[in-house]
């Protein structure tokens, strides 16, 4: 694991090359748990593919000392002597007087925590990079090697012992036998401490996307703001824009029956999505010149339905999906008129007037349903889950069910649903059978059920919403009389 990264200047410094001229050189440096590495620069040290690049040295610290250079303090650089326990020892000062200061004692701290080396203990890889029976294609792959015992934690140092005993025992073997024999001694330790860091990844993950905050509660500390058009309420645009209708739902329905009415595949077909979202930003920003200039009616069409689906309340609102089901599902057609008038009366007036809106302009695109192929069944399919909200389905399929004995939460599937006609009733029943055991027992009401919704009830619920949609355009001429007249 890194401790620290960053620039040092560094200078290597031996008892030969003591009154010697000192060269430094910059370097960026890597602090790990137990070495020092070296590299020539911050690109450098970058993992390239699946490997990284030869370092320019490697430092043991275990049994290093380290401390200030006393006879340059006249010089207003700060530097310190790092003498490892069998290598030449180096000196480093840093641009920045702080950030030595700070290099001193993380390297001081970690010397301390590492244990004693043994009396006969020599750095192996220094002793053979140095070595003249080693060629210097040998070394820098020495080199590579050296940099896997940067990654190895302080807790393997037993496998860390085994590696280097194999390391001197075969020093005149080739480069890849040792590399091979390096990594079947760690192998082990580096497969368990794989385990525990990507535990520890999951565990990070998972807290961090359990803590973040709700989008109820950013909303409420003002971080999240819906947009203007697209993302907020239709009571709220109204009121902004102080019109009936939302202006982006009037001057898109007009610019779609103007160009496009007799294409093939009205509002079936998928516009170009970059596109969309263009025109969405600039309709946030209330610039309509991008959308009044686009020619191609599907991508007009896709910004209308992203329009909708985007609404918080769905044009048909939440609370009232459930009704609307029952409604569609009622056989006798004078009750079910009669129940529709009531339902669209008690919605909000921007959604009632948005419905009146878009009602007459589907109906439009129905009339040229022998060019774009759209009829009224078609168009039904196409906006019945764009305007109602896939929020309502489990509310309006929640069923409570009580046994006795065994509290238990039992996940059941709605299944078998059972339709005549387009307009038919839905019957649905969930029983569970609880088996009695013998003897006398305490009998206690349970949880309700919990429900899972299959995705033929889904299917089926999208159905429905479509055939709401569906009657609303043949019947339109009697509920536009009745219920969309302003109310007195």
């Amino acid at each position: 694991t890194v401790i620290r990264c960053g620039i040092l200047n560094r200078c290597k410094f031996t008892e030969s090359t003591k009154r010697a001229k000192k060269q430094w050189t910059p370097c960026f440096a890597y602090l790990t748990g137990a070495h020092l590495i070296f590299y020539k620069d911050e690109k450098a040290a970058e993992k390239k593919g699946n490997q990284y690049e030869a370092p320019l040295g490697v430092c043991d610290l275990k049994g290093a000392s380290i401390k200030w250079l006393e006879s340059d303090k006249m010089k207003k650089r700060r530097i310190f002597v790092l003498r490892p326990y069998s290598d030449a020892s180096y000196m480093f000062y840093s641009d920045d007087s702080s950030d030595v200061v700070s290099w001193y004692f993380s390297i001081s701290d970690i010397i301390s925590c590492l244990p004693k080396p043994d009396i006969n203990y020599t750095n192996p890889l220094s002793s053979m990079e140095n070595s003249p029976s080693i060629s210097k294609t040998h070394s820098r792959k020495l080199s590579n090697i050296s940099s896997v015992f940067s990654s190895i934690k302080d807790t393997d140092s037993l496998a860390r012992r085994v590696a280097l005993e194999k390391i001197n025992s075969d020093g005149k073997k080739s480069t890849v036998n040792m590399t091979c024999s390096l990594t079947n001694s760690l192998i082990d330790s580096e497969s368990v401490s794989a385990k525990q860091n990507r535990e520890t990844i999951l565990e990070k993950l998972r807290r961090f996307f359990f803590s973040r905050p709700s989008l109820d509660l950013l909303k409420e500390k003002g971080i999240y703001k819906p947009e203007p058009v697209f993302g907020s309420s239709l009571i709220d645009i109204c009121f902004r824009e102080k019109g009936a209708v939302p202006k982006f739902l009037r001057v898109c329905t007009a610019l779609i029956e103007e160009k496009g009415l007799d294409n093939d595949g009205l509002y079936r077909m998928s516009g170009n999505l970059s596109q969309v979202q263009k025109i969405r930003c600039q309709v946030d920003q209330d610039k309509y010149a991008l959308l009044q200039n686009e020619t191609d009616v599907h991508v007009l069409t896709g910004a209308l339905k992203l329009f909708f689906r985007e609404l918080p309340n769905s044009l048909f609102p939440v609370e009232m999906t459930k009704d609307f089901l029952n409604a569609i599902k009622l056989q006798e057609s004078k009750t079910r008129m009669k129940r529709f008038k009531e339902l669209i009366t008690k919605m909000p007036t921007a959604h009632r007037d948005c419905l009146d809106l878009l009602l007459k302009h589907l109906l439009r695109v129905a009339e040229n349903a022998h060019k774009n192929r759209m009829q009224i069944h078609n168009l039904a399919i196409v906006f019945g889950p764009t305007l109602f909200s896939t929020d309502s389905n489990q509310k309006s399929n929640s069923v409570a069910v009580q046994q006795n004995g065994s509290h238990r939460k039992k996940k059941i599937p709605l299944r078998n649903f059972h339709s005549t006609n387009t307009t038919s009733v839905v019957s649905s029943s969930v029983s569970v059978i609880d088996k009695r055991q013998g003897g006398n027992k305490q009998q206690n009401s349970t949880p309700p059920v919990e429900l899972i919704q299959s995705n033929s009830h889904l299917a089926f619920t999208m159905i429905m919403q479509g055939q709401i949609v569906e009657y609303m355009l043949k019947e339109y001429q009697k509920l536009l009389n009745i219920e969309f007249s302003k109310p007195k």
